[in-house]
């Protein structure tokens, strides 16, 4: 199999097990709670805006900032789940080109700034960004 291809493949289990774990944490009841709470603090910050109420944006500044401290503990788990994986595959792919002594993986049909190929790092980011977005466009995740 070539190269650019494994990668591609490795690549597509990732972005599918990433957008997997992060849905299930951020599709938690808790988890809806809080975005609605923090939504509905919004408006009302927008409002205390409108009218120039200092003592009431800060007020809802606290409370957003507390839920926010909330969010980003389920942000810290969904992390820690998917940081090992991803790091695995960074590694077996980068010491297999290593090992093939790659420096050029794929070459592009355009240039981008002078560039005309990837090496096996930037098509791994090119196909970590892109098939994540179509992951979550195909399976219609929002978290």
């Amino acid at each position: 199999m070539k190269f650019f291809i494994e990668i591609l493949l490795i690549v597509l289990a990732l972005t599918i097990f990433v957008n997997y774990v992060y849905y299930k944490i951020y599709s938690r009841p808790e988890v809806k709670v809080l975005k609605e709470k923090l939504k509905k603090l919004q408006d009302k910050f927008n409002e205390a805006k409108s009218r120039n109420n200092t003592k009431e944006m800060s007020k809802i500044m606290r409370e957003m900032s507390e839920i926010n401290k909330k969010m980003l503990k389920y942000m810290l788990v969904a992390s820690l789940y998917t940081i090992f994986p991803i790091f695995l595959a960074f590694f077996y792919i980068s010491s297999k080109a290593y090992a093939l002594k790659l420096t050029k993986v794929v070459k592009l049909p355009f240039y981008i700034f002078f560039i005309d190929s990837l090496g096996w790092l930037g098509w791994y980011i090119f196909c970590f960004f892109t098939l994540s977005i179509l992951t979550k466009r195909i399976f219609k995740l929002e978290y």
